[in-house]
């Protein structure tokens, strides 16, 4: 599993970085 820091650090992969967003603010309402 990759950590949130290296998909954010990682500018090519925008697509994932809108995923890991959704699931930190699904966590953050938790």
């Amino acid at each position: 599993m990759h950590t949130p820091d290296q998909t954010i650090t990682c500018p090519t992969c925008q697509s994932q970085v809108t995923l890991t967003i959704d699931q930190l603010r699904e966590v953050a309402v938790m």
